[in-house]
């Protein structure tokens, strides 16, 4: 795995970004499931951030496996709007209680 170019898929597991030379993209069920833990921890935004994959995955998919240039570009802006309003409801270090 060491001479591999390109995006590495994976989850969060640090040992993974110690091979250069490659970009690095989270992979979608792992996020879910981190997602599904802060929807049950409370947080609103993380059930939108899931419905949203979902829909995109299926948008990709009836489009054939990518989306157009423009398109991508809303869909990185929806996605970082969610994020904010992740951040708004759980800023970063303050985890909210079960």
């Amino acid at each position: 795995m060491c001479q591999t170019k390109g995006i590495l898929v994976h989850d969060y597991w640090k040992a993974y970004y110690g091979f250069g030379g490659n970009e690095h993209a989270l992979c979608n069920a792992h996020l879910i499931r981190e997602l599904r833990l802060a929807v049950e921890e409370g947080q609103k935004w993380a059930q939108a951030m899931i419905d949203y994959m979902l829909e995109l995955d299926q948008e990709v998919e009836r489009a054939g496996g990518k989306l157009g240039k423009r398109r991508q570009e809303e869909v990185r802006e929806a996605y970082r709007k969610l994020l904010r309003e992740g951040d708004k409801e759980c800023p970063q270090g303050e985890a909210k209680p079960p």
